[in-house]
C-alpha cells in the first residue's frame, strides 16, 4: 500500500499538538504563556479529530489496495494497534503511583476529576481491566460506569473508537462505494444514529469514544479517499463530492475542516491529481509537509499518543516523590525535559514493539489469505 507522506507528516504534528496539551494541563500553562496560546494547545480534541479522518482515509485506501477478506484485514488492524496499546497499558497500570504524584498537584488541571477517576479506577479495577482489554471499553457511557472511556490510559478512549471503527468499517466503505442511492442512504442512517445518540437518550459520554459520536469523521475520511480514487479514475464525480462537501461544511469543527483540506491538497498532490502552481508554495510544502524527517516522526505517532502520560508521569512523579517538594516551575523545567524522552521513547516502542507485530500481523494476514485462496474460496474481497 502506499504510503502518503503527507498523511505521515499530518500525523505527527497531531500528535504532538495531543502531546503540547497533555503537557500545558500537567503544568497550568495558562499561568505563564497567553491565554489565546493556551486554548489553541490544549484543544487536543481538535488534533483527534484529524486522526479520525485520517483513519477513515487510510483504512479506505488499504482496503483499496489490499483487496482482502475481513479475517486476514482484521488480524492486521488487531496486531496494528493491541500490542503497543496493551504494552501502554501494562506500564500505565504499573505506574500508577507515579501518575498520581504527578497529577495531583493542585496546580494541574483538572485534578479533582483526575483524583475521582483514581477512586473509581481502585474501587471497580477488575470491571475496568476487563473492559480495556477488548478495547471496547468506549462504547459504555459515562452515566452507566463512570469515566470507562478513559481509566488507567486516557488517551486510550480514541483506541476503543478506532478499533470499532475497525470492526465495521468494510462493510460501511463497501456501502459508501456504491451506487449514490446507497450511499447517501449509509450516510443518512449514520446520521440519523449519530442524532439519537447526541440527544444523551442513550447516555452520556466525556470523551466522543462510542462510533456513532464521531461517526462524521470517519464518513469524511472514507469519502475523501473514495473522491480522490474516482477523479484519479474516472475525472470529477459530482454525487461523494456533494456528501463530502456537506459534512465537512455543516459537521466538522471549523479547525478540523481546514487542517484536513490543506492536507487532502497536499495529498491530491502526491496522488497525482493536483499540482501547485507557486515556487514558494513549493518550498513551503517540501519544508513542513513533505519532509522526511517530519514523516518519520509521523511514523512513530501511534507510539508517541500513548506513551507521553506514562513518560510525564515517571519524570514528574518520580522527581515529586524524590525530592522535598516540587513546585509548579520545577513541574514546567521536567515537562520541558521530558519532550525529548517522549521522542526517544516513541521511536523505542515503535522498533521494538510497534513494527514488529505489524510485521508479523502482516505475515499471518498474508499466509491466511493464502491458504483461504489455496482452498478455492469465493466471496467478495472484503467479505
Amino acid at each position: 500500500m502506499q504510503n502518503f507522506v503527507s498523511i505521515e507528516s499530518l500525523r505527527a504534528y497531531m500528535a504532538w499538538w495531543v502531546v503540547l496539551g497533555h503537557a500545558s494541563h500537567l503544568t497550568r500553562a495558562a499561568d505563564f504563556l497567553p491565554q489565546p496560546v493556551v486554548r489553541l494547545i490544549e484543544r487536543g480534541d481538535i488534533a483527534v479529530n484529524v486522526f479520525i479522518i485520517i483513519s477513515g482515509f487510510v483504512i479506505t485506501h488499504l482496503l483499496a489496495s489490499k483487496k482482502e477478506n475481513y479475517a486476514p484485514y482484521l488480524t492486521r488492524r488487531f496486531f496494528r494497534i493491541f500490542p503497543v496499546y496493551l504494552f501502554c497499558l501494562i506500564l500505565a497500570i504499573a505506574i500508577t503511583d507515579l501518575y498520581q504524584a504527578a497529577y495531583f498537584h493542585t496546580w494541574v488541571v483538572g485534578v479533582d476529576m483526575r483524583q475521582a477517576r483514581a477512586l473509581e479506577e481502585s474501587s471497580n479495577f477488575f470491571t475496568h481491566l476487563g473492559l480495556h482489554l477488548t478495547l471496547l471499553h468506549g462504547i459504555l457511557p459515562d452515566t452507566f460506569l463512570p469515566f470507562a472511556s478513559s481509566t488507567f490510559l486516557a488517551p486510550a478512549w480514541s483506541l476503543s473508537l478506532e478499533w470499532q471503527f475497525y470492526l465495521v468499517a468494510p462493510v460501511l466503505i463497501f456501502l459508501l462505494s456504491r451506487s449514490s442511492i446507497v450511499m447517501l442512504a449509509t450516510v443518512g442512517v449514520s446520521l440519523i444514529v449519530f442524532a439519537i445518540v447526541h440527544t444523551g437518550k442513550l447516555g452520556t459520554w466525556a470523551y466522543p469514544s462510542f462510533l456513532p459520536i464521531s461517526i462524521q469523521y470517519f464518513l469524511i475520511g472514507i469519502l475523501s479517499r473514495q473522491c480522490l480514487g474516482r477523479l484519479r479514475q474516472q475525472g470529477l464525480v459530482a454525487e461523494p463530492l456533494i456528501v463530502l462537501a456537506a459534512l465537512i461544511a455543516l459537521l466538522a469543527g471549523p479547525l478540523e475542516a481546514l487542517i484536513w483540506i490543506v492536507f487532502l491538497a497536499f495529498t491530491m498532490m502526491e496522488m497525482g491529481v493536483l499540482r501547485l502552481q507557486t515556487g514558494a508554495l513549493e518550498k513551503l510544502a517540501n519544508v513542513f509537509v513533505f519532509n522526511p524527517l517530519v514523516a518519520r516522526v509521523g511514523t512513530w505517532s501511534y507510539s508517541t499518543y500513548l506513551i507521553h502520560i506514562p513518560v510525564f508521569s515517571i519524570v514528574v512523579g518520580g522527581a515529586t516523590l524524590m525530592l522535598p517538594a516540587v513546585s509548579q516551575a520545577l513541574a514546567v523545567v521536567l515537562v520541558l525535559l521530558s519532550l525529548p524522552l517522549v521522542l526517544l521513547v516513541s521511536w523505542c516502542t515503535f522498533m521494538l514493539v510497534e513494527k514488529p507485530f505489524n510485521g508479523f500481523g502482516r505475515q499471518l494476514a498474508k499466509r491466511m489469505s493464502e491458504t483461504r485462496s489455496r482452498h478455492g474460496y469465493a466471496g467478495s474481497p472484503n467479505s
